[in-house]
């Protein structure tokens, strides 16, 4: 995390605190649920979880917003992936 992320998140708080801002934040214990229903064989390593976290950021659209139908997505593509690259 870089300097200006930081002050951002502390800007963001102080909006939070002051209730000019809402939230809807998704936890890797979230992702975690998502891939054992998708995939009952895996068990996700928290590495893993991070990584599919920062794909979900990379691929938000305001437009769609983050629900369990994209992460679902996501999660098949990420280890659909690694199943066909191995």
């Amino acid at each position: 995390m870089s300097q200006d992320d930081w002050t951002k998140d502390e800007g963001m708080k102080e909006a939070i605190i002051e209730g000019r801002v809402i939230l809807d934040p998704w936890w890797i214990e979230d992702l975690e649920i998502s891939v054992k229903n998708c995939f009952h064989d895996i068990d996700p390593t928290e590495e893993e979880l991070i990584e599919i976290l920062y794909i979900v950021q990379e691929r938000f659209d305001a437009s769609i917003g983050i629900n369990w139908d994209f992460i679902e997505i996501i999660i098949q593509d990420y280890y659909e992936g690694r199943t066909t690259n191995e």
